[in-house]
């Protein structure tokens, strides 16, 4: 256990889990919370009694290294070591692809909405690209940049 961690009060044990987690994201409401673990499965589990709802088996290569929630709360969007980048609808239980954004890049390390939620951006090596979306919410092409940040 690390130094400190102790004092830390313990929300709750997500029930289930079978693989350790390497990345984890709440949704825009608190009331869910995507897993991706080491065995190349997303989870989502409720916020309240930490039960797991669904489990997505990914196509990713290696392990997922980043998640994050749509703003819409109707997608997750998951990057991995392999270098792919993909959408994936939540808004059933059976938790389907809708897109795969990027393939065999470099390994996928953060994945960030824009505040004005007109876009994604994920980093890869050492590049930044960017996702726009349509005015329908879709993402339709990707543009990359080797500056250090976007503004």
């Amino acid at each position: 256990m690390y130094m400190g961690l102790a004092r830390w009060p313990k929300m709750m044990t997500l029930e289930d889990a079978q693989e350790p987690f390497h990345c984890l994201s709440y949704d825009m409401h608190g009331d869910q919370i995507a897993t991706g673990t080491l065995d190349l499965t997303v989870r989502l589990w409720n916020a309240h009694d930490g039960y797991c709802t669904t489990v997505l088996n990914t196509n990713h290569k290696g392990r997922i290294n980043c998640i994050i929630y749509a703003s819409d709360n109707t997608s997750v969007l998951t990057g991995c070591e392999g270098g792919n980048l993909n959408v994936w609808s939540i808004s059933d239980e059976s938790g389907t692809l809708k897109a795969a954004l990027a393939e065999n890049l470099p390994d996928i390390k953060c994945i960030k909405e824009s505040p004005n939620d007109r876009a994604f951006v994920f980093t890869s090596g050492s590049q930044i690209f960017t996702f726009m979306k349509s005015a329908e919410g879709d993402i339709p092409n990707a543009r990359s940049s080797r500056r250090s940040s976007i503004v």
